[in-house]
């Protein structure tokens, strides 16, 4: 562990040093801020993957039975101590009572207690200026005219441990809209339909992830193709998949970890020109390649036109087809190594 005061003259020698190419950060933005300006002045190559405010928006077709009992775990997983943990419940008036009913009372019944005890699902907060955000979130979001539902308080004795918490009546403007609530925290807004959810959704300057709710996926594919944001999952709630590309929008960050094409800022990828009669193949000298990525044809029977890269090896040179993020295929990756940060407590 490093002293607080000086992490900032670590992380920059650490990604000055000649030998590390390039550096990604999972952390807060306080800390993204930091390692990106660092990697901006060693001109390096950076991915930050950052805070998140996501939406779990519940549309008026949506099965209450089963989004509700979703909705807890999306909320409450880690004690809420995720960046990729739905914070912000936006529910659509015909539903909005039911929806409501049903997840205050799973956020009751959550057991609260040891970590190491497998039957708990509540834990206490990895800090305390952690439990102290979320109660100061909890009592501006209430002065500013949020109603709390249930919870609110810090809990007594060893640990860091805050009630599981439920703010109804919020919208943008408050606290535990607007901020990221890393901790036992929803907020409920209710919206008067998809138009309205849409533009609740958006009313952050987060974008990491985002589920949609409803019986219509068609419905909740045209929801989501409207919210900015790095991932949209359609009844599902929000994960992450070593198959598919993973990263944010907005404040959440840049770049993707994760799939085919992970780490797309990190990778060198040559051009490949083409002359007339003596094609040739021309990589750039740097240290990101270890050699050719590509084999040649020819792209029209006569001589003189650009040459493409092989079918069989488009997913070599980076101009593939659709991108499926899923490939049996090993990335090119650079010769010296790629910083990976996770920064405490996230």
């Amino acid at each position: 562990m490093i002293a607080d005061p000086d992490v900032p003259e670590v992380t920059s020698g650490l990604i000055e040093d000649d030998r590390v190419a390039a550096v990604t950060l999972t952390g807060s933005n306080r800390a993204g801020a930091a390692v990106g300006s660092a990697a901006g002045r060693a001109a390096k190559k950076s991915v930050l993957e950052l805070g998140g405010s996501d939406a779990f928006v519940v549309l008026g077709d949506a099965d209450v039975e089963v989004a509700a009992p979703t909705a807890v775990k999306a909320r409450f997983t880690n004690s809420g101590q995720s960046c990729v943990c739905a914070k912000r419940f936006i529910v659509d008036a015909a539903i909005a009572d039911a929806f409501t009913a049903a997840f205050v009372a799973g956020v009751e019944a959550l057991r609260i207690g040891d970590p190491r005890d497998p039957d708990t699902q509540v834990g206490p907060l990895a800090r305390d200026d952690l439990r102290e955000a979320i109660q100061r979130q909890i009592e501006k979001s209430i002065t500013a005219g949020a109603r709390l539902v249930t919870g609110g308080k810090s809990l007594p004795g060893d640990g860091w441990f805050h009630q599981p918490t439920v703010l109804a009546e919020t919208g943008p403007g408050m606290a535990a809209f607007d901020e990221e609530a890393f901790g036992p925290l929803a907020a409920l807004t209710v919206a008067r339909d998809d138009e309205d959810a849409t533009r609740l959704a958006n009313a952050t300057p987060y974008g990491l992830g985002l589920s949609v709710w409803t019986a219509d996926s068609a419905r909740g594919l045209a929801v989501a193709r409207r919210v900015t944001s790095g991932a949209a999952f359609v009844n599902a709630p929000v994960a992450s998949d070593p198959r598919l590309p993973f990263g944010g929008t907005k404040r959440s960050g840049y770049g993707r970890e994760l799939g085919r094409r992970r780490h797309p800022r990190v990778h060198q990828h040559p051009h490949v020109l083409g002359q007339p009669l003596k094609p040739r193949l021309f990589l750039p000298t740097t240290r990101a390649l270890r050699g050719p990525v590509c084999l040649l044809r020819q792209a029209g029977p006569s001589s003189g036109q650009v040459l493409t890269p092989h079918p069989r090896h488009l997913w070599d040179a980076g101009h593939g087809a659709a991108d499926d993020g899923v490939s049996d295929k090993p990335d090119h990756a650079p010769t010296a190594p790629a910083v990976r940060g996770v920064e405490p407590g996230r």
